[in-house]
């Protein structure tokens, strides 16, 4: 099994303001934390002052599943290829927090929550945001649905979801 802090997984976030400050995320993909300049508003949860906080916050995050989970089924290759999203990457799309983004438009969509495993609500702002962003609940469903398991951990403050095999029903 591979546990996740969720907000480990989300991408870095400059933010849209014009402010300077060196601020800390965790980069799954090199499974470690790396500075980056913070604008100053709008921060998502991985966004750490010190590195020492995103070290602790996200210490053994993965960013991909095994080979074997994303080989698992041919469902898995479909899903993959109607999609036009490498099965790898799939846990990190669907464990972000909805993000508006910057623009001010107001585009009902779609997002997975991984606490309900089940597909939100939220208002898009138009532009930027992250790709847990769906148009339809059903496109939210096919894609992240079987990405988290209903058994949650909660450890040291920070919540974390063991991730299982992915099996996808259609």
């Amino acid at each position: 099994f591979l546990t996740v802090a969720y907000h480990c997984l989300a991408p870095y976030k400059v933010g849209r303001c014009r402010g300077s400050f060196h601020r800390w995320y965790y980069n799954p993909e090199l499974e470690k934390c790396q500075e980056f300049i913070f604008g100053g508003c709008n921060p998502n949860k991985n966004n750490y002052v010190r590195k020492e906080e995103c070290d602790l916050a996200c210490k053994n995050v993965q960013a991909k599943t095994s080979d074997s989970q994303c080989e698992a089924s041919s469902a898995n290759l479909a899903l993959e290829r109607a999609n036009n999203i490498p099965c790898s990457f799939l846990v990190g799309y669907c464990v972000d927090m909805p993000d508006t983004g910057p623009c001010e438009e107001s585009i009902p969509r779609w997002y997975y929550n991984p606490l309900t495993e089940k597909c939100g609500r939220f208002t898009y702002g138009g532009c930027e945001g992250n790709k847990n962003n769906f148009e339809q609940e059903e496109t939210c469903m096919k894609s992240c649905r079987g990405i988290t398991s209903k058994k949650k951990i909660l450890k040291e403050g920070f919540l974390s979801l063991r991730i299982i095999k992915a099996e996808y029903k259609y």
